[in-house]
């Protein structure tokens, strides 16, 4: 006689739905964590002394790498800063200088800071004038002219750069660059766009907004952007980004119709420069104008840094708002290091910014949960593979003697 067997659990499907479910849940939160982590929420790219401290590491690994392959460092580094004078661009050679310790073989570069150790200068200072040594003759003696204080004067007002082109001054002062004209700049512009003839809309609101809602060293970014736009070095990816922040701010159809309705008929706009910043201040989003005024200040703090045609260069770079985080902080971290790297390496040289990852609470439980699903998604997959290895065929139960049929038989051979 034999008992009925019991009905086994439903492990199978169970087990397979439950399976099925966590492989479609974790890659939707093991995305979520990474888009947490690098977006611009998780990832903002702060001046903090472990941000900085990154940063500085990194820009001395791409020094290294990009020498490494080089047969004479030595040769490649000072050719490398001849260019840079010969385009002007004097803080890219004084970022090479300082770079030198990382650009050199490793016997120069320990020769190099042996002689940084002995001179008066501290620093920078130091590292630069060590660094002219290692020049050939005929960089140093560009460079040592280039950056003599006389022939700053005389290249500025005798040499203006070309169409398109900035060069370095060896100060990074700002205070000197205005290009969003004046109140009567901007009347003359608004008479024009109400007479129907065609303007700079992007460049009248820019000014407009500047000199009606913004203060000093916002309204020293936004010149910044205006002389990138005018000179034509801007990104236009981030052209069309600012724009498009700079239009929700003020938009230009509301602009240009209350300039109409206000100076329909009437004539003597030009001289009622006042009148038209009061329309266009009126027309102001408060609200949109906040992620303006971050975007003008994070380019005047780079500008501070470096210089006003140094960041006017960088912003060709610059593609969004999470380019320009990197821009300041790589400058904050490196100064004139930063635009020398820029320089051999383009946009690329973003990505050495670096910041340590921010684990909030969201961040933690969305990790712990990936972690927990994965091992459940584990021991499912081996529980699974030790039950199927196990399966046998069918084993008869005595309902007296509590045996099964393979220990029947055993007991009761001869």
């Amino acid at each position: 006689m034999h008992h009925r067997r019991k009905r086994p659990a439903p492990f199978a499907w169970l087990s397979a739905t439950l399976f099925l479910i966590l492989l479609m849940l974790v890659p939707l939160l093991a995305a979520r964590v990474v888009s947490d982590t690098f977006s611009r929420r998780g990832m903002d790219f702060d001046v903090t002394g472990a941000s900085l401290a990154a940063t500085r590491d990194a820009i001395d690994q791409r020094f290294e790498s990009l020498m490494s392959g080089q047969d004479s460092r030595q040769e490649t580094w000072s050719r490398l800063v001849g260019e840079q004078i010969e385009r002007g661009n004097l803080k890219a050679a004084h970022g090479m200088l300082l770079a030198a310790p990382n650009m050199l073989d490793p016997q120069n570069s320990a020769a190099l800071l042996a002689s940084a150790q002995v001179l008066d200068l501290r620093g920078d200072d130091a590292i630069e004038q060590a660094a002219l040594k290692y020049l050939e003759e005929d960089v140093r003696y560009a460079y040592e002219l280039a950056v003599s204080p006389l022939r700053a004067i005389w290249r500025a007002a005798v040499v203006p750069p070309a169409n398109g082109e900035t060069t370095d001054e060896f100060t990074p002062s700002t205070a000197g660059l205005n290009v969003l004209g004046d109140e009567r700049d901007l009347a003359l512009q608004a008479a024009r766009w109400v007479r129907g003839q065609k303007i700079d809309t992007f460049a009248f609101t820019l000014s407009g907004v500047g000199l009606s809602a913004l203060n000093d060293q916002e309204r020293a970014g936004a010149s910044i952007v205006r002389a990138a736009d005018r000179a034509g070095r801007l990104n236009e990816d981030y052209q069309r980004h600012i724009q498009r922040r700079l239009f929700n701010v003020a938009p230009p159809e509301r602009v240009k119709r209350d300039l109409t309705v206000r100076f329909s008929g009437a004539l003597g706009i030009a001289a009622q420069g006042q009148v038209v910043l009061d329309i266009i201040r009126s027309d102001i989003d408060e609200r949109e104008l906040s992620g303006l005024v971050e975007q003008l200040k994070l380019i005047h703090d780079i500008s501070v840094k470096t210089s006003a045609p140094a960041t006017i260069r960088m912003l060709s770079y610059v593609r969004n708002d999470l380019d320009l985080q990197r821009a300041r902080l790589l400058t904050e971290a490196g100064g004139d290091r930063a635009l020398a790297l820029l320089s051999m390496e383009g946009a690329t040289a973003l990505t050495a910014a670096q910041t340590p990852v921010r684990w909030t609470s969201r961040l933690r439980i969305m990790l712990s949960l990936l972690i927990g699903m994965g091992l459940t998604l584990l021991w499912l997959s081996v529980d699974t593979f030790i039950r199927s290895m196990r399966r046998g065929r069918q084993v008869r139960r005595s309902a007296i003697y509590g045996l099964d049929q393979r220990e029947w038989d055993h007991d009761n051979r001869p």
